[in-house]
């Protein structure tokens, strides 16, 4: 497999698309699923299982160059497209479960029974109530450890602090607390943010 795409992520989509694949699984809720797959992960292991991106689009959350990592795939033959009146993927080959924990295989399989029967409309709807969707400016990057907040007001008040956090405001501070802080804002604006008192450590 190219290097553009990680194991895990071609053994996820690999994964949905043997196990969840039905007329109505397309692109968007495929890419759903990763979301929803990574989210439950990190919420139990405080680690997402393909390690991509998600920005907060009008459709939800949505792997950062998903449609890149789709047309990688079916060079290298893991996936093709559908037939008309099929959905748009299909697996070429079989999905290796041995590159996934055991929790990782858990939650692979809760996803894809839970979100079998939904629509793409349904599963849309279903994001769009995450609190980091609701309150993120469009595009912005939507980090697992922010969404997986049950907190409408923690998710504000930390974008908020992301907003207004900026290195020229720390005028007096140790060198220790500057390069801290710096490192700290890139994240803090993408939307990897972390608990004040730890840019502080």
């Amino acid at each position: 497999m190219s290097n553009e795409v990680s194991p895990k992520m071609v053994n996820t989509i690999l994964f949905f698309l043997h196990e969840a694949n039905n007329r109505k699984l397309g692109k968007v809720k495929l890419a759903k699923l990763l979301f929803f797959a990574d989210l439950k992960a990190y919420k139990a292991t405080n680690e997402p299982i393909t390690g991509i991106d998600y920005l907060r689009m009008n459709l939800g959350p949505m792997p950062q160059g998903f449609d890149q990592v789709l047309d990688s795939m079916q060079r290298a033959k893991f996936i093709r497209k559908g037939r008309r009146n099929q959905t748009p993927f299909l697996p070429a080959k079989p999905y290796d479960l041995s590159v996934f924990s055991e929790t990782e295989q858990k939650v692979l399989r809760s996803v894809a029974k839970e979100f079998l029967s939904y629509s793409t409309e349904m599963i849309i709807y279903l994001s769009h109530q995450n609190y980091a969707w609701i309150h993120l400016l469009p595009r912005s990057y939507v980090s697992l450890e922010l969404a997986s907040l049950d907190s409408e007001e923690e998710v504000k008040e930390l974008i908020a602090i992301a907003n207004k956090l900026t290195a020229t405001e720390i005028i007096e501070g140790s060198p220790e607390l500057l390069a801290s802080l710096k490192r700290g804002i890139e994240d803090a604006r993408r939307g990897k943010l972390y608990p004040v008192d730890s840019l502080f450590e």
